[in-house]
């Protein structure tokens, strides 16, 4: 099977919640498959395994970043335990690495996001979406 890499990282002020269902992750990446969307069934983002690590460095945006030292967490809601016993300065950025199958290419596909707090999120690197204010932004 051949898969475009898609590298989606969210920077997020607190809470992460995304579409709803079935698919896969192995090796930290998650591969969407037509088999994954088949009947109307939506991807439940925020229950795979996502990496997170509390502030800010606009060099993890780079898809090529070496997040080994970042932890993982088996959702990307961070609880408030996680977040005071990781210094919490009121940033952090969560990574899901994202692979799409080549089939699912020529299809729309959305990520649909709730969460409190603002957030900017990435894909291979670009910033495709901002939400809010973070810090002193206007």
């Amino acid at each position: 099977m051949k898969v475009i890499p898609a590298l989606v990282c969210l920077f997020v002020g607190l809470y992460f919640l995304a579409l709803p269902a079935l698919a896969r992750q192995e090796n930290d990446i998650f591969t969407l498959t037509p088999e994954a969307l088949r009947d109307g069934n939506l991807v439940e983002l925020n229950k795979l395994a996502w990496k997170y690590k509390i502030g800010d460095d606009s060099a993890w945006a780079n898809p090529q970043f070496d997040d080994r030292d970042w932890k993982s967490i088996e959702t990307a809601e961070l609880a408030k335990e996680v977040l005071a016993a990781g210094g919490w300065s009121g940033r952090a950025w969560l990574r899901l690495r994202v692979r799409i199958d080549e089939s699912l290419a020529d299809k729309n596909l959305a990520f649909v996001t709730r969460q409190f707090g603002a957030s900017e999120i990435y894909v291979d690197g670009e910033r495709i979406a901002k939400f809010g204010g973070i810090g002193d932004e206007k």
